[in-house]
Parts: structure tokens; C-alpha cells; sequence
């Protein structure tokens, strides 16, 4: 009998994951689209049912879930890269997906009375229980999917995704048909990450993904983890929680116009941020996971790693760019006819979009190679830049388009040159080794 070697790998079969099927890629570009085009088709419902007042609080409640999935997505990323080289003697990535449900879920409670009536002053009690409730289930619901991705086990990942945006289109869709207020909105966008408990019901996948092993004790997981959670913490800033960034940096009346003026002009440039991003940030949130894998054992250079997808996202934000200059003022204006915004607006948004999938690419590279210090720097250049450029004195459009074009950009240097600079020093110490 041999003894077990603290920290060594598992050498079961936990270690012994598939590659990506091509079935499993069909299902993860499936769920990609179909959460973007979901997304969206909830922003533009909403919309049409809500009044102007309404909608713009639903936008910030919207803001406010994502943004809280966007912090917690932390937790997937870590337990995607803690198990795909799991330990014997690892935690369980249940315990710190519990541990931080909790801590998050007494987190928003404790600081309630500190935002919630000012930025959802309609619905702050409601709102403020159904964000309670998700913050404490949706660390285990995303701690299935970190595992399903370090273990291989994409096809199920896919599936667990699409499930997720079906239940939730579905039930917004219920609460329009039912006349259902902007409270009954609110828990309808939040209920789907329910759907947890019939995935771990019928799936022994899910279960067993739950149960896997990090390749670290509980204590360092739990650092890990927070480390990983405020490097998606600056991430969100700029992207879920973007329109709650907007309503905290323009409060009610700052741009000096009326009250429903500015409700409308806020609304409609938080809808065209959501509208013009989406397309490329969507697809590119939930191919994270793959990316992360993928890196980690890249061993070529850093353009090698991101020629490619960076050629190819700005052909795309190009071309969009220039058809949502004549078509994105149109369509605002069918969501509501206050939502009157000029095409540079669109057009300039889109191209941008480019920057932030730049800057969420190369922050996958430094999470693969464990540079969560890194990936906090880059981001939190970025989100500092983007917030500054939002208390500039000059009209809304203008400051949303300085704010996601300025900010990522800043990102994207930072990152890029520590990572090449890292390439280098590697280069150099392979080489000396070698001779």
C-alpha cells in the first residue's frame, strides 16, 4: 500500500477529462447566443411594458443582479482552474461556494438601508429580498458550472446554461402575460438560478462535479476564491453593472433636465449600452471558462494566444459599428419613442465593445496562469478610467462612450505589457536553465 502524498493530483478518474466534442462546442455557441439574445429580449419586453420611471429602475435592478453574478462568476473561474488539477487532499468546491453564498447573502442584507432606497426607491424591499435570495443560492449554482468546466464535462455545462436562460425568458415572459408589476419583473429575472435544484436532481454529473476536489485546502480555496471574486468585481463595474454605475455617477436631476427627461434619456443610453455590447460580450462572457482552460497550458507567446480572436472580434465590432449607426436609432425609438439617441452613439458603442473582449481575453490569460493580482490591476485600471469619465461635465452620451472606450483601453495596456514582460522574463530563464 502507497502513501498518499499531501497535494499530490488526483489519479482517479477526476483527473481524466474529455476533450471538448464537437457536440459539446454546438452546445456551448447555442447557450452563448441564446443568453444574449434572451438578455435582450427581456431588456426590450420589459421595456414596452414598463413605463419610462419603471423601466429605468428595472435597468438598475438589472444592473444590480448581474453585477452580482459578474462578482461571483469569480467563483466559476477558480473552480474551473482549481479542478481541472485537483488534489487528493483539496477542498470540496461546495464548501466555498456555500461559504461565500452566505457571506454575500448577509453582506447585502446588513448594507440595504445604505442604497437600496435611493437607487430602487419603487421596489426597495421587494428587491432587496429577491437579491438576498440569489446571492445565497447562485455561488452553488455557479460552483457546478466551474467544475463542469475544470472536469471536462462541457456538454453538460452547455445544457445547465440553456436551462438556465429558458426558465428565465419563460418566466419573464409569464409576468408580462400576467400584468405582474415591477416587483413580480424583478423576481422573475432572478427565480431561473432555482432551476439549481432540478439539475442536481436529475443530472449525477452536476452532483458529482459538485462534490469534486480542489487542488488546494479549504483556507486557500477561500482566498483563491476572493481573489478571483475582486478581479470579476472590476470586471462587473464595466460590464453587468455598468447601468448601476450610470445611475450612481447621474443621480435624478444631475443633468439638468426634468424628471422624466432624464429618466428617458438614462434609460435609453443604458438600453443601447446593453444593445450594442451584447452581441460580442455575451458569447465571449460564457466562453470564459473554455478560454481559461485553454491557457493553461499555452506555451507560445502572447499575440500567438490572441491574434486570432483579436483580429476577429474587430472585423466584427467594425462591421456592427457601422450598421448600428443607421439602425440603432431606429430601433430605439420602436422600444419607445422617448428613447431618442443620435447613430455616432451606436456606432461608436459597438466598435468600442471591441475593447472591453479584448481586455476580458487577456484577463482569461492572466487567470489561467494564476496572476489574479494582475488581472485586479487591470481591471480596476479600467473601471477607475470608465468611472472618471462618467463625472465629466458633458452630456450623457458623451461620457458613456468616453467611459467604455477610455477605460478598457487602459486595461488592455496594462495588461498586455505585464503579461509580454512576464513572456520575456520566462523566455530568458528557460534559456538559462537549458545552458
Amino acid at each position: 500500500m502507497t502513501a498518499e502524498i499531501p497535494g499530490a493530483p488526483v489519479t482517479t478518474e477526476e483527473n481524466a477529462r474529455p476533450r471538448i466534442s464537437s457536440f459539446g462546442r454546438r452546445l456551448l455557441l447555442l447557450s452563448s447566443v441564446g443568453a444574449a439574445i434572451s438578455n435582450l429580449g427581456i431588456i426590450l419586453l420589459v421595456a414596452q411594458v414598463l413605463d419610462v420611471e419603471d423601466n429605468k429602475e428595472f435597468l438598475v435592478f438589472w444592473a444590480l443582479l448581474f453585477g452580482l453574478f459578474g462578482v461571483q462568476s469569480g467563483i466559476q473561474n477558480e473552480g474551473t482552474r482549481a479542478t481541472t488539477r485537483p488534489s487528493a487532499r483539496g477542498a470540496r468546491v461546495l464548501a466555498g461556494g456555500a461559504a461565500w453564498g452566505v457571506a454575500f447573502a448577509v453582506l447585502i442584507a446588513a448594507t440595504s438601508p445604505l442604497w437600496a432606497s435611493h437607487m430602487l426607491p419603487r421596489s426597495a424591499s421587494s428587491a432587496v429580498i429577491v437579491l438576498v435570495i440569489t446571492a445565497l443560492l447562485y455561488p452553488i449554482y455557479i460552483t457546478v458550472l466551474g467544475a463542469l468546466g475544470g472536469r471536462g464535462h462541457w456538454e453538460w455545462f452547455g445544457s445547465t446554461l440553456l436551462v438556465e436562460v429558458g426558465v428565465r425568458v419563460a418566466l419573464v415572459f409569464l409576468a408580462a402575460g400576467i400584468g405582474a408589476s415591477l416587483g413580480g419583473f424583478e423576481a422573475a429575472s432572478a427565480a431561473a438560478v432555482l432551476t439549481l435544484g432540478a439539475i442536481l436532481l436529475i443530472g449525477r454529473v452536476p452532483r458529482r462535479a459538485l462534490l469534486s476536489r480542489a487542488d488546494v485546502p479549504l483556507p486557500r480555496l477561500l482566498r483563491h476564491q476572493a481573489l478571483a471574486m475582486l478581479s470579476t468585481a472590476c470586471t462587473a463595474v464595466l460590464i453587468n453593472g455598468y447601468p448601476a454605475l450610470v445611475s450612481v455617477t447621474n443621480p435624478q436631476g444631475s443633468l439638468g433636465l426634468p424628471p422624466e427627461q432624464s429618466a428617458a434619456l438614462m434609460g435609453a443610453c443604458m438600453l443601447a449600452v446593453s444593445f450594442t455590447r451584447a452581441p460580442i460580450m455575451m458569447p465571449l462572457t460564457v466562453f470564459v471558462g473554455v478560454a481559461i482552460s485553454a491557457f493553461v497550458g499555452h506555451r507560445g507567446s502572447i499575440w500567438s494566444a490572441v491574434r486570432k480572436p483579436f483580429l476577429l472580434l474587430l472585423a466584427v465590432g467594425l462591421f456592427g459599428g457601422a450598421a448600428a449607426w443607421p439602425i440603432g436609432p431606429w430601433f430605439m425609438r420602436l422600444v419607445k419613442p422617448e428613447y431618442d439617441l443620435p447613430g455616432w452613439y451606436f456606432a461608436a458603442l459597438t466598435a468600442s465593445s471591441v475593447l472591453m473582449a479584448w481586455l476580458m481575453i487577456l484577463g482569461a490569460i492572466a487567470l489561467a496562469t494564476n496572476r489574479h493580482l494582475l488581472y485586479v490591476i487591470g481591471w480596476g485600471a479600467a473601471s477607475a478610467v470608465g468611472a472618471m469619465c462618467l463625472l465629466l461635465p458633458l452630456h450623457l452620451t458623451v461620457t458613456t462612450t468616453l467611459s467604455v472606450s477610455a477605460g478598457p483601453a487602459a486595461g488592455i495596456l496594462i495588461l498586455f505589457a505585464a503579461l509580454q514582460r512576464r513572456q520575456r522574463v520566462q523566455e530568458h530563464a528557460d534559456v538559462a536553465s537549458a545552458s
